[in-house]
Protein backbone atom coordinates (compact mmCIF):
# COMPACT_ATOMS: atom_id res chain seq x y z
CA UNK A 1 0.00 0.00 0.00
CA UNK A 2 1.25 3.49 -0.59
CA UNK A 3 -0.36 6.68 0.91
CA UNK A 4 0.38 9.99 -0.46
CA UNK A 5 0.05 13.69 0.82
CA UNK A 6 1.73 16.96 -0.92
CA UNK A 7 1.70 20.66 -0.33
CA UNK A 8 3.59 23.74 -1.78
CA UNK A 9 6.44 24.87 0.19
CA UNK A 10 7.76 28.32 -0.18
CA UNK A 11 11.37 28.75 0.93
CA UNK A 12 12.03 32.60 0.60
CA UNK A 13 11.45 33.43 -3.00
CA UNK A 14 11.60 30.06 -4.15
CA UNK A 15 8.53 27.72 -4.65
CA UNK A 16 8.57 23.97 -5.03
CA UNK A 17 5.80 21.14 -4.70
CA UNK A 18 6.54 18.73 -1.94
CA UNK A 19 5.22 15.27 -1.26
CA UNK A 20 5.67 12.31 0.75
CA UNK A 21 5.04 8.31 -0.51
CA UNK A 22 4.86 6.00 2.94
CA UNK A 23 5.43 2.59 0.74
CA UNK A 24 3.27 0.85 4.04
CA UNK A 25 4.39 -3.28 4.41
CA UNK A 26 1.88 -4.53 6.86
CA UNK A 27 -0.99 -2.15 7.04
CA UNK A 28 -2.87 -4.03 9.92
CA UNK A 29 -0.01 -3.64 12.04
CA UNK A 30 0.88 -0.03 11.07
CA UNK A 31 -1.97 0.93 11.99
CA UNK A 32 -2.22 -0.69 15.47
CA UNK A 33 1.25 1.01 16.21
CA UNK A 34 -0.43 4.59 15.00
CA UNK A 35 -3.38 4.69 16.91
CA UNK A 36 -1.45 3.52 20.08
CA UNK A 37 1.17 6.33 19.67
CA UNK A 38 -1.87 9.25 19.15
CA UNK A 39 -3.43 7.86 22.25
CA UNK A 40 -0.21 8.31 24.25
CA UNK A 41 0.54 11.77 22.95
CA UNK A 42 -3.01 12.70 23.68
CA UNK A 43 -2.70 11.51 27.38
CA UNK A 44 0.76 12.98 27.70
CA UNK A 45 -0.17 16.62 26.54
CA UNK A 46 -4.12 16.16 27.72
CA UNK A 47 -5.47 16.59 24.65
CA UNK A 48 -8.89 16.03 24.70
CA UNK A 49 -11.04 14.58 21.53
CA UNK A 50 -12.81 11.92 21.30
CA UNK A 51 -10.69 11.82 17.31
CA UNK A 52 -7.30 9.44 17.28
CA UNK A 53 -6.52 10.71 13.65
CA UNK A 54 -5.19 14.32 13.48
CA UNK A 55 -3.35 16.29 10.34
CA UNK A 56 -0.20 17.62 10.99
CA UNK A 57 -1.51 21.16 11.58
CA UNK A 58 -3.80 20.58 14.13
CA UNK A 59 -1.08 18.89 16.37
CA UNK A 60 1.29 21.81 15.92
CA UNK A 61 -1.40 24.12 17.37
CA UNK A 62 -2.16 21.53 20.18
CA UNK A 63 1.62 21.11 20.65
CA UNK A 64 3.46 23.83 20.08
CA UNK A 65 6.36 24.16 16.97
CA UNK A 66 9.01 22.87 19.05
CA UNK A 67 6.94 19.67 20.54
CA UNK A 68 5.56 18.67 17.52
CA UNK A 69 8.92 18.46 16.01
CA UNK A 70 9.90 16.21 18.54
CA UNK A 71 6.87 14.51 18.56
CA UNK A 72 6.87 13.99 15.31
CA UNK A 73 10.55 12.53 15.28
CA UNK A 74 9.45 9.84 18.03
CA UNK A 75 6.75 8.83 15.21
CA UNK A 76 8.93 8.55 12.79
CA UNK A 77 10.92 6.13 15.31
CA UNK A 78 8.02 4.59 16.56
CA UNK A 79 5.69 4.06 14.11
CA UNK A 80 7.05 4.45 10.63
CA UNK A 81 10.73 2.46 12.05
CA UNK A 82 11.03 -0.55 10.01
CA UNK A 83 7.72 -1.03 8.63
CA UNK A 84 7.45 1.28 5.73
CA UNK A 85 9.58 3.20 3.05
CA UNK A 86 9.42 6.65 2.77
CA UNK A 87 9.74 8.28 -0.70
CA UNK A 88 10.21 11.79 -0.83
CA UNK A 89 9.45 13.84 -4.11
CA UNK A 90 9.42 17.57 -5.08
CA UNK A 91 8.70 19.05 -8.14
CA UNK A 92 10.31 22.19 -9.54
CA UNK A 93 11.44 23.81 -12.79
CA UNK A 94 13.86 26.22 -14.17
CA UNK A 95 11.66 28.60 -15.56
CA UNK A 96 14.29 30.66 -17.59
CA UNK A 97 14.86 27.53 -19.59
CA UNK A 98 11.03 26.68 -19.72
CA UNK A 99 8.81 30.23 -19.30
CA UNK A 100 5.66 28.19 -20.64
CA UNK A 101 3.82 24.99 -20.39
CA UNK A 102 0.93 23.82 -22.92
CA UNK A 103 -2.20 22.44 -21.27
CA UNK A 104 -4.55 20.17 -22.89
CA UNK A 105 -2.66 18.61 -25.94
CA UNK A 106 -4.72 15.89 -26.70
CA UNK A 107 -8.30 17.58 -25.88
CA UNK A 108 -10.28 17.79 -29.13
CA UNK A 109 -12.96 19.72 -27.28
CA UNK A 110 -10.88 22.01 -25.64
CA UNK A 111 -8.36 24.58 -27.25
CA UNK A 112 -5.00 24.17 -26.26
CA UNK A 113 -3.48 27.01 -23.27
CA UNK A 114 -0.10 28.31 -22.38
CA UNK A 115 0.31 28.67 -18.96
CA UNK A 116 3.30 30.23 -17.20
CA UNK A 117 5.82 27.68 -15.52
CA UNK A 118 5.04 29.23 -12.15
CA UNK A 119 1.35 29.31 -12.25
CA UNK A 120 1.57 25.55 -13.80
CA UNK A 121 3.65 24.71 -10.70
CA UNK A 122 0.67 26.40 -8.62
CA UNK A 123 -1.12 24.36 -10.29
CA UNK A 124 0.34 20.99 -10.00
CA UNK A 125 -0.06 21.20 -5.63
CA UNK A 126 -3.61 21.01 -5.97
CA UNK A 127 -3.35 17.47 -7.69
CA UNK A 128 0.37 16.18 -6.68
CA UNK A 129 -0.82 14.12 -4.33
CA UNK A 130 -1.09 11.46 -7.37
CA UNK A 131 1.78 12.83 -8.86
CA UNK A 132 4.17 12.32 -5.84
CA UNK A 133 2.96 8.62 -6.18
CA UNK A 134 3.48 8.27 -9.52
CA UNK A 135 6.66 9.29 -9.66
CA UNK A 136 7.99 7.55 -6.65
CA UNK A 137 6.35 3.91 -8.10
CA UNK A 138 8.34 4.71 -11.16
CA UNK A 139 11.24 6.41 -9.86
CA UNK A 140 12.08 3.26 -7.78
CA UNK A 141 11.97 -0.22 -8.69
CA UNK A 142 11.94 -1.69 -5.19
CA UNK A 143 8.34 -1.02 -5.59
CA UNK A 144 6.41 -3.58 -6.69
CA UNK A 145 2.88 -1.46 -8.42
CA UNK A 146 1.06 -4.13 -10.25
CA UNK A 147 -2.43 -3.24 -8.84
CA UNK A 148 -1.01 -1.82 -5.80
CA UNK A 149 -3.51 0.41 -3.17
CA UNK A 150 -3.13 4.09 -3.07
CA UNK A 151 -4.25 5.81 -0.08
CA UNK A 152 -4.20 10.09 -1.62
CA UNK A 153 -5.79 12.85 0.44
CA UNK A 154 -8.24 15.03 -1.57
CA UNK A 155 -7.18 16.32 -4.55
CA UNK A 156 -8.68 18.68 -7.54
CA UNK A 157 -7.09 17.80 -10.89
CA UNK A 158 -7.51 16.71 -14.41
CA UNK A 159 -5.93 13.97 -16.63
CA UNK A 160 -2.58 13.75 -16.88
CA UNK A 161 -0.25 10.80 -18.84
CA UNK A 162 0.86 10.04 -14.98
CA UNK A 163 -3.05 9.49 -14.33
CA UNK A 164 -3.72 7.35 -17.45
CA UNK A 165 -0.91 5.45 -15.98
CA UNK A 166 -1.99 4.85 -12.81
CA UNK A 167 -5.31 4.12 -13.64
CA UNK A 168 -4.51 2.15 -17.03
CA UNK A 169 -0.97 1.14 -17.37
CA UNK A 170 -0.46 -0.49 -13.63
CA UNK A 171 -4.97 -0.92 -12.48
CA UNK A 172 -3.71 0.99 -9.51
CA UNK A 173 -6.09 0.75 -6.88
CA UNK A 174 -7.09 4.38 -6.26
CA UNK A 175 -8.85 5.48 -3.19
CA UNK A 176 -9.05 9.31 -2.85
CA UNK A 177 -10.14 10.63 0.88
CA UNK A 178 -12.10 13.66 1.53
CA UNK A 179 -9.96 14.83 4.76
CA UNK A 180 -7.97 12.19 4.56
CA UNK A 181 -5.15 13.53 7.27
CA UNK A 182 -7.90 14.13 9.36
CA UNK A 183 -9.64 10.13 9.29
CA UNK A 184 -7.38 8.08 7.53
CA UNK A 185 -4.14 6.98 9.35
CA UNK A 186 -2.23 6.61 6.74
CA UNK A 187 -2.44 9.67 5.15
CA UNK A 188 -2.16 11.75 8.46
CA UNK A 189 1.08 9.36 8.94
CA UNK A 190 2.02 11.00 5.20
CA UNK A 191 1.21 14.29 6.02
CA UNK A 192 2.98 14.24 9.62
CA UNK A 193 6.51 13.12 7.95
CA UNK A 194 5.88 16.00 5.32
CA UNK A 195 5.74 18.63 7.64
CA UNK A 196 8.98 17.12 9.81
CA UNK A 197 10.55 17.18 6.43
CA UNK A 198 9.26 21.10 5.41
CA UNK A 199 10.48 21.73 8.94
CA UNK A 200 13.87 20.44 8.57
CA UNK A 201 14.13 22.73 5.22
CA UNK A 202 12.87 26.01 6.36
CA UNK A 203 15.06 25.40 9.45
CA UNK A 204 17.79 25.33 6.84
CA UNK A 205 19.23 22.15 7.96
CA UNK A 206 19.02 20.67 4.67
CA UNK A 207 18.48 21.81 1.18
CA UNK A 208 15.92 20.85 -1.34
CA UNK A 209 18.30 18.84 -3.39
CA UNK A 210 17.94 15.23 -4.10
CA UNK A 211 21.27 14.63 -2.28
CA UNK A 212 20.37 16.34 0.78
CA UNK A 213 16.62 14.92 1.27
CA UNK A 214 19.00 11.73 0.90
CA UNK A 215 21.00 12.85 3.76
CA UNK A 216 17.97 13.66 5.41
CA UNK A 217 17.06 10.17 5.01
CA UNK A 218 19.74 9.17 6.67
CA UNK A 219 19.37 11.54 9.65
CA UNK A 220 16.49 9.16 10.88
CA UNK A 221 17.76 5.81 9.63
CA UNK A 222 14.80 5.13 7.59
CA UNK A 223 14.83 3.46 3.93
CA UNK A 224 13.05 5.03 1.01
CA UNK A 225 13.77 7.28 -2.15
CA UNK A 226 14.13 10.81 -3.13
CA UNK A 227 12.80 11.99 -6.57
CA UNK A 228 13.14 15.65 -8.32
CA UNK A 229 9.96 15.76 -10.38
CA UNK A 230 11.65 18.19 -12.93
CA UNK A 231 11.56 19.53 -16.41
CA UNK A 232 11.78 16.32 -17.96
CA UNK A 233 8.93 15.10 -16.15
CA UNK A 234 6.71 18.18 -17.11
CA UNK A 235 4.68 15.72 -20.24
CA UNK A 236 3.73 13.76 -17.77
CA UNK A 237 2.04 16.02 -15.31
CA UNK A 238 0.88 18.73 -17.21
CA UNK A 239 -3.08 18.40 -17.91
CA UNK A 240 -3.82 16.96 -21.60
CA UNK A 241 -7.27 16.64 -20.90
CA UNK A 242 -9.92 19.25 -19.49
CA UNK A 243 -11.65 16.21 -17.89
CA UNK A 244 -12.02 16.63 -14.05
CA UNK A 245 -10.57 13.98 -11.80
CA UNK A 246 -10.71 12.29 -9.34
CA UNK A 247 -14.07 11.05 -10.69
CA UNK A 248 -16.92 8.89 -8.30
CA UNK A 249 -15.49 5.58 -8.94
CA UNK A 250 -11.84 7.13 -7.47
CA UNK A 251 -13.23 7.88 -4.03
CA UNK A 252 -12.90 5.64 -1.02
CA UNK A 253 -15.97 4.21 0.07
CA UNK A 254 -17.98 6.02 1.70
CA UNK A 255 -17.72 9.36 1.73
CA UNK A 256 -19.76 10.51 4.49
CA UNK A 257 -21.42 14.03 2.96
CA UNK A 258 -22.18 16.93 5.47
CA UNK A 259 -25.11 17.91 4.14
CA UNK A 260 -26.01 22.41 4.73
CA UNK A 261 -28.31 23.51 6.82
CA UNK A 262 -28.61 26.61 8.27
CA UNK A 263 -25.62 26.86 10.14
CA UNK A 264 -22.48 27.56 8.50
CA UNK A 265 -19.85 25.26 7.16
CA UNK A 266 -16.83 27.12 9.39
CA UNK A 267 -19.38 26.75 12.46
CA UNK A 268 -19.70 22.86 12.00
CA UNK A 269 -16.34 22.19 11.27
CA UNK A 270 -15.29 23.96 14.00
CA UNK A 271 -17.56 22.46 16.62
CA UNK A 272 -16.88 19.80 19.13
CA UNK A 273 -19.23 17.65 17.10
CA UNK A 274 -17.74 18.01 14.00
CA UNK A 275 -15.08 15.71 15.35
CA UNK A 276 -17.71 12.84 15.87
CA UNK A 277 -17.84 13.13 11.92
CA UNK A 278 -14.36 12.78 11.07
CA UNK A 279 -14.19 9.65 13.89
CA UNK A 280 -16.83 7.80 12.21
CA UNK A 281 -15.32 8.32 8.96
CA UNK A 282 -12.35 6.69 10.31
CA UNK A 283 -13.93 3.96 11.80
CA UNK A 284 -15.91 3.03 8.60
CA UNK A 285 -12.72 3.51 6.66
CA UNK A 286 -13.66 6.28 4.33
CA UNK A 287 -13.62 10.68 4.01
CA UNK A 288 -15.68 13.26 4.68
CA UNK A 289 -17.05 16.25 2.23
CA UNK A 290 -19.47 19.04 2.77
CA UNK A 291 -21.69 18.73 0.11
CA UNK A 292 -22.00 20.89 -2.49
CA UNK A 293 -25.35 20.61 -3.83
CA UNK A 294 -24.11 22.25 -7.69
CA UNK A 295 -21.78 19.16 -8.11
CA UNK A 296 -22.20 16.33 -6.14
CA UNK A 297 -25.09 14.61 -7.63
CA UNK A 298 -22.19 13.28 -10.13
CA UNK A 299 -20.23 11.84 -6.90
CA UNK A 300 -22.84 10.25 -4.65
CA UNK A 301 -23.26 6.38 -4.28
CA UNK A 302 -25.55 4.28 -2.78
CA UNK A 303 -22.68 3.41 -0.03
CA UNK A 304 -22.20 7.33 1.30
CA UNK A 305 -23.51 8.60 4.38
CA UNK A 306 -25.70 12.09 4.23
CA UNK A 307 -24.94 13.80 7.58
CA UNK A 308 -27.21 16.41 8.97
CA UNK A 309 -27.17 18.89 12.12
CA UNK A 310 -30.21 20.96 12.05
CA UNK A 311 -33.70 20.58 10.90
CA UNK A 312 -32.89 22.32 7.38
CA UNK A 313 -29.92 19.82 6.68
CA UNK A 314 -32.27 17.11 7.65
CA UNK A 315 -35.03 17.95 5.18
CA UNK A 316 -32.51 18.28 2.62
CA UNK A 317 -30.58 15.03 3.13
CA UNK A 318 -34.03 13.20 3.45
CA UNK A 319 -35.12 14.41 0.02
CA UNK A 320 -31.58 13.36 -1.33
CA UNK A 321 -31.90 10.16 0.50
CA UNK A 322 -35.32 9.40 -1.19
CA UNK A 323 -34.03 10.08 -4.66
CA UNK A 324 -30.31 8.40 -4.60
CA UNK A 325 -31.27 5.62 -1.84
CA UNK A 326 -28.87 7.11 0.63
CA UNK A 327 -28.28 6.63 4.21
CA UNK A 328 -29.02 9.13 6.29
CA UNK A 329 -27.40 10.17 9.88
CA UNK A 330 -28.18 12.98 12.49
CA UNK A 331 -25.67 14.11 14.66
CA UNK A 332 -26.69 12.59 17.69
CA UNK A 333 -27.07 9.35 16.00
CA UNK A 334 -22.95 9.78 14.59
CA UNK A 335 -22.11 10.60 17.91
CA UNK A 336 -23.88 8.06 19.87
CA UNK A 337 -22.22 5.12 17.26
CA UNK A 338 -18.54 6.67 17.75
CA UNK A 339 -19.10 7.86 21.52
CA UNK A 340 -17.23 4.39 22.65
Amino acid sequence: MLASDSKLIRIRNFEACLGVVLEIKEPVGFKRRYLNFIEEIKSAYQISSPRNVFKSYELKRKLGLQDFEDVAQNFVNIVIADSCRIHIVFASFNTKKVEKVIYYRKDRRKRQQEKKTIEFLRHLSSYFPYVAAWSAIFNDEAISFDNIEIHLDSFDGEVTYAWEILKNNISAKIKTFPKGDQCNPFISASDIVLSLVEINLLKGDFRLDVQELKKLLEKYNIKGSITHCGTNKIKYITPISSQKIPEALDYAEPVIYVVPGQIKKEWIENSPKFEYVLKYAQFVEGGVKFLNIDRDYEFIRDTDVLAYFDDAGKVLAKNISSLYDVECKSISEIINETKY
